[in-house]
């Protein structure tokens, strides 16, 4: 299983869910688990944008290979996608 992190969760669009995500951050690396960080942009100039959500994943120790989405030849072995 995957865990998303949205940057937007930690600047315009959810209000209160900063320490909610902390938590789940806290428990992906407990567990080791996968995560993919996007930006959930509902804008066009904020498509890809994930430098919070970024920064507050490696605070918290979640490991870069653990972030699925870094390389795209790890993102298309976990579903199993030829290119």
């Amino acid at each position: 299983k995957i865990i998303e992190i949205n940057n937007a969760s930690f600047t315009v669009a959810r209000h209160g869910s900063f320490n909610n995500c902390l938590e789940i951050m806290k428990l992906l690396k407990e567990n080791d688990m996968l995560t993919v960080i996007n930006s959930d942009a509902h804008f066009s100039d904020r498509v890809g944008e994930v430098s919070r959500a970024m920064e507050l994943a490696l605070e918290q120790g979640i490991k870069r290979e653990n972030i699925l989405n870094l390389d795209w030849k790890k993102t298309a072995a976990y579903f199993k996608i030829t290119l």
